[in-house]
């Protein structure tokens, strides 16, 4: 019998700034994406506190589209994924590092995959080595870079 388990994709999204040239998040969904399909997207982002007018990292899941958006880049298979729901409330709790210049989104990829590999039930089959992920994720994204994919010639 064919698995039709939901997938963890890591996500490469467009964004402009210095410092890290991708914003980082984990998209889960499923395995065949009929037109319309949804998946739902958990990242992370800054957000201004209203309190104290300082950024603060802010965590977000919400539905998208499966099918290919402008700003995002590259999509990579990580793992099948056997708990959905124990899986997102264990991305929920994952430390958000405030007040730490160096810390942001791939930090907290990092981190998640991390949790994800030592809770060992939220996965199936999976790729969650932090070194090879990143590896990866930049090859492939330099890759559709050479093949001139986001310019609008490739």
């Amino acid at each position: 019998m064919v698995s039709q388990k939901s997938r963890l994709y890591l996500a490469l999204y467009a964004r402009s700034g210095a410092g890290e040239p991708y914003h980082w998040a984990l998209i889960v969904g499923p395995k065949d994406e009929a037109q319309g399909a949804q998946g739902k997207r958990y990242h992370i982002k800054n957000q201004i506190d209203p309190e104290t007018g300082r950024e603060r990292w802010v965590y977000e899941e919400f539905d998208v589209p499966m099918q290919p958006t402008g700003m995002l880049l590259v999509r990579i298979l990580i793992a099948k994924v056997e708990k959905p729901n124990r899986l997102g409330q264990l991305l929920s709790r994952v430390t958000l590092v405030q007040d730490d210049t160096d810390w942001n989104c791939k930090n907290w990829v990092k981190d998640s995959l991390r949790a994800l590999e030592e809770d060992g039930k939220s996965l199936g089959t999976a790729q969650t080595d932090w070194a090879y992920v990143q590896q990866m994720a930049y090859w492939y994204v330099d890759l559709k870079k050479s093949q001139k994919r986001f310019d609008g010639t490739g």
